[in-house]
């Protein structure tokens, strides 16, 4: 309507010019406040806004002045020359010869090549080929259940002994089923700690307009209809995952390609972010994330040299570890070797599979991995350079 668009224009001027409208309108503040003898305590807080905000305007002006100004998406890629989007992977250290793609068309077929190679790594693997992969995806096949049932499937016997370890291991869990908490106020206290300007939601459904929901109203009439959308939005949130159907706007995931050497976008030596729905990922983070990681851990699921990813734990005090063992060792002349091991592209190289069995093993239920699941397998991915 006429109206929306007036209302659109006037935001996108009022983002445009929030500096100077901001400025303008403390600098009215002040003058208000200066009239009124009482107010000197105010008229002071203010200046000292204005003096915080100035500072902070310079010094991000400084930081971009000195900083690289390739960020975001990809402008373009380097690729070994002469090459075709079909050729990769390659041996980057057998390469002598490089050139610069700006074609969105070749850039795109390059990225999905690269994508396609790397995300199926794992491919080949004992649970990706037979009998293994009989488990399923979301884990909820007849093999699937004799193994949480301590049992290893005949059609399993001429399997790698390693990985029978591991399905052995996985069965004798024995942990109870979590129950899984996810109320409205917890829902809206996720989105409010969350930053607006993440970038989120391809269906663009953007992050501002859940955040902008949980803010306290004193109008009784609008607090009564929040209540009731956050009450919908619950519910809709929680019955994909209780059903193990997602919603199909989920099964869009956009990848966009950042470079892991500034102002160097080499085919291989890019990183991948993932931007998925918000009300999806928000959900998997409060239930996936944290009450089946808490869940574990009060049901001693984990092993005590993992430090990973785990509650009051972090990498400094591995490194601390490492460095007491190594130097009493030094001391007591003791002999000692240890092997360390970088594993590239570990969370790229997850099998789905193992993935939901090992989430169901630890408690969580079967509909809520069964959604997961079919998101990650059953998602359209699509790539997002600064070229569309």
């Amino acid at each position: 309507s006429k109206a929306l668009r007036a209302a659109q224009k006037e935001l996108r001027e009022t983002k445009k010019n929030h500096e100077s409208l901001r400025e303008q309108f403390l600098y009215e503040r002040q003058i208000e406040l200066s009239d009124d003898p009482n107010q000197k305590v105010n008229k002071q807080i203010i200046q000292r806004i204005q003096r915080a905000e100035a500072k902070r305007r310079s010094h991000a002006r400084i930081a971009a002045a000195m900083t690289d100004t390739t960020k975001g998406c990809l402008t373009y890629i380097i690729v070994p020359k002469g090459s075709q989007p079909e050729d990769y992977p390659y041996e980057p250290e057998n390469i002598t010869e490089w050139e610069k793609i700006y074609d969105p068309k070749m850039i795109e077929q390059y990225l999905l090549a690269r994508n396609k190679a790397h995300f199926s790594q794992a491919q080949g693997t004992p649970f990706t080929i037979p009998p293994l992969n009989k488990i399923g995806h979301a884990a909820d096949t007849e093999e699937a259940e004799q193994i949480l049932r301590g049992e290893i499937p005949e059609s399993f016997a001429e399997a790698d002994e390693l990985a029978l370890e591991i399905l052995r291991e996985i069965g004798n869990s024995n942990i109870p089923q979590i129950q899984i908490q996810f109320e409205t106020e917890q829902i809206k206290q996720s989105f409010r700690k969350w930053k607006e300007t993440t970038s989120t939601s391809p269906s663009n459904n953007h992050l501002g307009l859940w955040i902008s929901m949980t803010y306290p109203t004193t109008n009784k009439e609008d607090a009564k209809v929040l209540n009731r959308l956050w009450t919908m939005h619950r519910e809709l949130l929680l019955i994909p995952f209780q059903t193990g159907i997602p919603l199909k706007r989920w099964g869009k995931i956009v990848n966009i390609m950042i470079e892991k050497i500034a102002g160097q976008p080499f085919l291989h030596k890019l990183r991948v972010i993932q931007i998925m729905e918000a009300d999806y990922n928000l959900t998997l983070k409060s239930v996936f994330g944290r009450q089946l990681l808490w869940h574990g851990e009060q049901h001693d699921a984990y092993h005590d040299a993992q430090g990973g990813s785990r509650p009051g734990r972090n990498t400094t005090d591995i490194s601390i570890t490492q460095e007491v063992i190594y130097d009493i060792n030094r001391r007591t002349n003791t002999d000692h070797a240890s092997n360390e091991n970088d594993a590239k592209a570990c969370y790229d190289r997850m099998i789905v599979a193992l993935m939901s069995l090992v989430n169901r093993a630890r408690g969580m239920d079967k509909n809520w991995v069964a959604a997961r699941a079919r998101v990650l397998t059953e998602a359209q991915y699509h790539i997002k350079t600064t070229l569309g």
